[in-house]
């Protein structure tokens, strides 16, 4: 390939004023503050979607219009 004369673009790994090593340290403390901050209400969601599955569920084996099993299965 032939050079033009310009310089080639310096790209982030070149401009990076971070070694590997505290780039590694900030995107870990970033992990733990984003799943402090996230999770709870996650948490809740689940915790809140099991009664609401679990409801949703007996009330439709409540108002069931047929049988659970056929009369001739036993």
């Amino acid at each position: 390939m032939r050079n033009h004369g310009t310089p080639p673009h310096p790209g982030p790994m070149r401009v990076s004023r971070v070694d590997g090593e505290s780039a590694a340290i900030m995107v870990a403390i970033a992990f733990v503050v984003l799943g402090l901050v996230i999770l709870p209400p996650a948490r809740l969601l689940i915790v809140g979607s099991i009664p609401l599955g679990v409801g949703i569920a007996w009330m439709f084996r409540l108002f069931r219009k047929k049988p659970l099993f056929p009369e001739r299965f036993f």
